[in-house]
């Protein structure tokens, strides 16, 4: 009962940041959130920094689950633009975009927490080999050399998906735009 317990303290407490922000985000707003009596955050989660150090966890854990499958053979550099560009749109929407305005507060929070900001690191590493591996499907002859741009790409398609776009653009102009790094590899 522990870990559920946690974890549907962890998800509304993504929530709450995602969607009112860092103020928004107490002890007290999750308790309130799911009905439970004052304090019961505070027993799990000791600090804010405890609390947002288990967001971040949360939010790592979830997004890996949704990372599909890297083909070990080449498909082509098609198949790679597509896939890539349909991760991004699923996580544009609900309930990953309230992970991803989450993740973008906990990176703000980041850049004062030492601890936090390794723990992004980390997970920034993982990435990259994750995108090295795409690449590599996708016939790029230097897929470790690539992936930072890749990544980079991600992120700023992201931003924009998150914070400019009128719409939520289509997965085809998306997988132009994989694509496009992918024919410079």
């Amino acid at each position: 009962m522990t870990s559920s317990r946690r974890t549907q303290m962890l998800d509304a407490a993504v929530d709450i940041l995602a969607w009112q922000g860092s103020r928004a985000l107490t002890h007290r707003a999750i308790d309130r959130r799911l009905s439970l009596p004052l304090g019961s955050a505070a027993n799990y989660f000791q600090t804010r920094d405890a609390l947002l150090r288990g967001i971040a966890e949360r939010v790592i854990e979830l997004d890996f689950a949704s990372f599909g499958p890297i083909p070990e053979e080449r498909v082509g550099r098609a198949f790679v633009a597509e896939s890539i560009a349909a991760m991004i749109l699923q996580w544009m929407e609900p309930p990953s975009l309230t992970r991803q305005r989450a993740r973008h507060e906990l990176l703000l929070h980041s850049v004062r927490d030492a601890d936090l900001r390794a723990e992004f690191q980390r997970v920034r590493k993982e990435f990259l080999i994750f995108a090295a591996r795409a690449l590599d499907a996708g016939g790029c002859l230097t897929p470790h050399e690539h992936a930072p741009a890749l990544v980079a790409l991600y992120d700023g398609i992201c931003l924009d998906q998150l914070y400019y776009a009128d719409r939520a653009a289509g997965l085809d102009v998306l997988s132009d735009q994989v694509r496009q790094l992918l024919d410079g590899c």
